[in-house]
């Protein structure tokens, strides 16, 4: 999907996945695959990247999902202080939360944007 991306909408991109990712549960798998695909729908309707990384990490507590580009960014305190209009940000946020995972956002005018879900090994697994 993130190469298919890439090709449809004339941005260079890069998938990485550990080969010893533990197997997911069904819930946990379509959370995650429905993230990147959020964030890869803000991206190409906000962005103006030209380049994007999506990246899955097996951590001490879980799995991460990674998805960053080199976009215009946008700022983060205007998102904290009003997130209305901002619903693919509120909708991944909310998919994390609901496997009892974190959502963090980096990002600046100018600078890019990386987003990134934390999903906890007990709501992962098998």
């Amino acid at each position: 999907y993130v190469q298919e991306f890439g090709e449809r909408n004339n941005i260079e991109t890069e998938f990485e996945s550990p080969q010893n990712l533990p197997g997911l549960s069904p819930r946990s798998e379509f959370q995650v695959i429905r993230i990147a695909h959020e964030a890869l729908a803000n991206i190409r309707k906000h962005a103006l990247a030209t380049e994007v990384w999506v990246k899955l990490e097996n951590t001490p507590q879980g799995i991460a999902v990674r998805v960053k580009d080199n976009g215009q960014g946008f700022s983060f305190t205007d998102y904290q202080q009003n997130s209305s209009g901002h619903e693919g940000l509120n909708i991944m946020k909310e998919r994390a939360e609901g496997l009892g995972g974190t959502f963090t956002i980096v990002t600046s005018p100018g600078q890019g944007t990386e987003i990134r879900a934390n999903i906890p090994i007990e709501k992962v697994r098998l």
